[in-house]
């Protein structure tokens, strides 16, 4: 094991023994360890795919874009534990790496707390907060960068509205970097009024001593209650005197409404550019230039309960240009994907039969 990974475990071992000891006896003896989630989530869509506006039999096709299987728990109160696996990419990616979500939760107090495990790394933005079940075209940064990696995080809690999340995670570069590298976070969760801001300033360790920078500022504003816009820059950099330049960017941009309670429409319109003349970033190559505009429609047939059955149809019209070995690369694709979405609730089932069984028994 590597000293990164030896070093987290260090310190999630200490703060997470000291929740128990420091609890008390009468409610530890009260209280029973309780299951608070147990589901499956699966997506799956006809994905019709048009390079070059061209119609391809070869690419579209019906596809499994998604099955999840969701765990949580309560452990003590204020400790919890959550595990998802993307099941869909056990075979692609291995088992351990297909794992998006294992960690503890430990709210110590109501200004402080800490988890660590495998979870999310802390960029900010509102495109990458999303569910990946949940989201149908992504920006070319969201659609290679793998967010979810071992690490620890502090979590300060200063009002109702603010959370200060203090991250250090394997660095997400370290698949060209190396397994020994880091990422340090800090991001600002925020919610005021119809406002909720996802800020953050990162720096990941890269290729020898080389580290990354990232900016992002993350905003989402509820204009009316049914009326919603979504708005992410993301700034990336190296911090070395000669690749500053500040020439690396993605935005994403998102207007949604619901005009009655079981339906939502979007328009998506996203931009990612690297012109920063060095190899610094090495998730999107320089010279790379990628827009996309997308729409989509989403039906909940099942009142109060839109997660568990939901119909949509979604289409993007994507244009860009990379250099690749001093060639320039264009592209005009136009995708468009029709399917279902569902979540397969084991646990809310259960418990709607036990509530059942108690009914019939109280009537006899």
């Amino acid at each position: 094991m590597n000293r990164l990974g030896t070093l987290i475990i260090v310190c999630l071992l200490m703060g997470f023994a000291y929740a128990p000891a420091h609890a008390e006896e009468e409610t530890t003896r009260a209280f029973a360890p309780r299951l608070t989630e147990l589901s499956f989530d699966a997506r799956g869509a006809y994905d019709l795919v048009a390079p070059e506006m061209k119609f391809s039999s070869e690419l579209s096709n019906v596809r499994l874009q998604g099955l999840f299987f969701r765990l949580g728990g309560e452990i003590l109160p204020g400790l919890s534990y959550t595990y998802i696996h993307r099941l869909n990419k056990v075979v692609s990616s291995g088992f351990l790496e297909s794992i998006d979500h294992l960690h503890l939760d430990w709210r110590a107090t109501r200004w402080f707390g800490i988890s660590g495990g495998k979870e999310v790394v802390a960029l900010g933005g509102i495109e990458y907060d999303y569910a990946p079940i949940d989201i149908y075209y992504t920006s070319a940064f969201y659609s290679v960068v793998p967010c979810y990696q071992w690490g620890a995080s502090l979590r300060f809690y200063p009002s109702e509205s603010d959370q200060i999340q203090v991250q250090v995670a394997q660095s997400m570069l370290r698949y060209w970097a190396g397994e020994n590298k880091a990422n340090i976070n800090l991001m600002w969760h925020g919610q005021h009024g119809p406002w909720r801001a996802l800020w953050s300033v990162s720096g990941l360790q890269s290729v020898d001593k080389d580290w990354v920078g990232y900016l992002c500022i993350g905003n989402r504003v509820d204009i009316l209650p049914w009326l919603r816009l979504d708005l992410d820059a993301m700034m990336r950099t190296g911090l070395g005197k000669e690749t500053f330049t500040g020439k690396d960017w993605t935005f994403v941009g998102e207007l949604s409404a619901r005009p009655a309670e079981q339906v939502r429409v979007f328009v998506r319109s996203l931009y990612d550019f690297n012109l920063s003349g060095n190899d610094a970033d090495l998730f999107l190559a320089d010279g790379r230039k990628a827009g996309l505009a997308g729409f989509g429609v989403e039906y909940s047939p099942i009142r109060n309960h839109a997660d568990l059955v939901r119909f949509f149809v979604a289409g993007a019209y994507g244009w860009g240009q990379n250099v690749q070995d001093g060639e320039t690369v264009k592209e005009k694709d136009f995708r468009f994907q029709a399917g279902l979405r569902f979540k397969m609730d084991i646990l809310g089932t259960y418990r709607y039969a036990q509530e059942k069984r108690r009914n019939a028994v109280l009537t006899e």
